[in-house]
C-alpha cells in the first residue's frame, strides 16, 4: 500500500449562472425544440410522421386512422418512431427517434467518453442494472423505458450477461457516415414530471475521429468521462506504459465541444475513475468505495449535500493528481460545471477460465457495482432534473 500525499488543491471554481429553464413548480420546462442527435438539426416536435419499427431494423409508416378516442390512439402509439424532417436536408438517409424521446419536453443527452478499455460499457451496463433494481428511489425517481424493444435488446445483450458475471463485449467501431443512435433511454421523473434520458456509448477508436457517426457529441446536454485507471496510473502503480498525452478521446471531444459557442460554459461534465475497485485498500479510493451508492442524496428533503459531493471530488482530483495522472483531470478542468468519482462498475476485475469452447473472461465473485449511480444523480442535479437548488449548487 502506498503512502497518500495529497496536492495542492483543485483550480478555484467561480460560481455562476448556468442556463436552465425554470418551471412554477422548479426544475426544467418542458420544450417542443429537440436537437436530432443523428443530423444535429434543431426542430419543433410533434406526433406527425410516425412510424413503426420492424424486426429488421427498418420502418414502416404507422396509420392511426380516423379515431379521435385517446386510449386507442395512445395504444397504437405505442412504441411508435418520429421520422426527423432534418430541415436542413443534408442527410442521405430518413432517420428516426422514439416517439416518447420528446414528449415529455426536450430529453436530456448524456454521451460516456473514454478509451476503448476504458470500461464504459461495463459502467453502462452497470447503471441501467442498478436502475432496473430501483436505485433511483433514494432521489425521489422512478424509470421506464423510452422505446420497450429497446430497451430489452440492451438489457439482453449487456445488463444480463454482465449481471451474470460475464465480460460483455467491447462496443464495435462504426462506419464514417453512420447513423448512431443511443444505446438506451428512459423516462426518469415522479409523479408530476418525467424527462427522457438517452445514453450514448460508442467505440473509443470512433470518438477520436470528427466524422458524421460522432455527430451526436454536439447534441449532448452532459458528459460523463471515464478514466482508465488502469492506463492512467498503471496497475503496479507504475508510469512505463502510460500515455504521456491522456487519453485521445477525451481530447477530440473536447476539441470538438470548444469549437461551439457556449458548450464548455453550458455542458455539466462528471469525471469517473472507473475500475476504483483495484485500489479498494488505499486512501482515499478505500474511504469512498466503502460508503453505500448516493450517500449524498439521502436527505429527507431530497437536497443533495454539496459538501460530500465537493469532497469526493477533491479526493479523487488528488488521487490522479498524486499519480502524476494529470492529463485526465482535463474535462474536469475545462467544464465550468463538473464533478469526480470513484466507481466500480463491476466491484473486481474479471479472471481467465478454459472452458470447452476455449478461455474466456468472468466476473468470478459475480458483479457488485459499487456507486455508479452518483456521477448519474450529479449530471441529473446539474440538469435541474433534481430541482433549482441542486442545479445551482452541485458541480459548481
Amino acid at each position: 500500500m502506498s503512502d497518500f500525499v495529497p496536492p495542492p488543491p483543485p483550480p478555484f471554481r467561480e460560481s455562476g449562472s448556468y442556463a436552465y429553464a425554470r418551471s412554477p413548480r422548479g426544475g426544467l420546462q418542458p420544450s417542443t425544440q429537440v436537437r436530432c442527435p443523428i443530423c444535429l438539426d434543431l426542430f419543433a416536435w410533434n406526433d406527425s410522421d410516425l412510424f413503426r419499427r420492424l424486426p429488421d431494423g427498418t420502418y414502416a409508416e404507422l396509420d392511426l386512422g380516423p379515431t379521435a378516442d385517446g386510449r386507442k390512439r395512445a395504444n397504437k402509439m405505442l412504441g411508435a418512431w418520429k421520422r426527423c424532417p432534418n430541415p436542413s436536408g443534408d442527410m442521405p438517409r430518413d432517420h428516426y427517434l422514439p416517439v416518447a424521446y420528446a414528449r415529455s419536453g426536450s430529453p436530456l443527452v448524456i454521451g460516456l467518453v473514454g478509451r476503448t478499455e476504458s470500461g464504459k460499457s461495463h459502467l453502462l451496463a452497470s447503471i441501467i442494472m442498478e436502475i432496473e433494481r430501483n436505485g433511483l428511489s433514494p432521489l425521489g425517481l422512478t424509470a421506464e423505458p423510452v422505446d420497450i424493444d429497446m430497451h430489452q435488446e440492451f438489457v439482453r445483450s449487456s445488463v444480463a450477461p454482465l449481471a451474470r458475471g460475464e465480460v460483455i463485449p467491447q462496443t464495435e467501431p462504426v462506419p464514417a457516415e453512420a447513423q448512431v443512435l443511443f444505446m438506451d433511454a428512459l423516462l426518469v421523473g415522479d409523479a408530476q414530471r418525467r424527462r427522457a434520458v438517452a445514453f450514448f456509448d460508442v467505440s473509443g477508436e470512433d470518438l477520436t475521429r470528427n466524422t458524421t457517426s460522432m455527430n451526436f457529441v454536439l447534441a449532448v446536454d452532459a458528459l460523463i468521462f471515464v478514466v482508465d485507471a488502469e492506463q492512467a496510473i498503471g496497475r503496479d502503480g507504475g508510469t512505463s506504459h502510460r500515455p504521456v498525452s491522456g487519453d485521445p478521446a477525451f481530447d477530440m471531444v473536447l476539441n470538438r465541444l470548444r469549437g461551439q459557442d457556449g458548450m464548455i460554459s453550458t455542458v455539466p461534465a462528471a469525471t469517473v475513475i472507473a475500475k476504483s475497485d483495484q485500489w479498494r485498500f488505499e486512501p482515499p479510493v478505500a474511504r469512498w468505495l466503502r460508503r453505500p451508492t448516493l450517500t449524498a442524496y439521502r436527505s429527507p428533503r431530497l437536497v443533495p449535500a454539496v459538501s460530500e459531493i465537493e469532497e469526493e471530488s477533491r479526493d479523487a482530483y488528488a488521487f490522479l493528481y498524486a499519480h502524476g495522472a494529470t492529463p485526465w483531470l482535463r474535462p474536469f478542468e475545462a467544464f465550468r460545471r463538473s464533478t469526480l468519482h470513484f466507481v466500480s462498475a463491476t466491484g473486481s476485475g474479471p479472471v481467465e477460465e478454459h472452458a470447452r469452447t476455449g478461455t474466456v473472461r468472468i466476473f468470478r465473485r459475480g458483479v457488485r457495482p459499487r456507486r455508479v449511480l452518483d456521477p448519474l444523480a450529479a449530471i441529473l442535479a446539474m440538469t435541474g432534473i433534481l430541482g433549482d437548488e441542486a442545479a445551482k449548487e452541485v458541480g459548481i
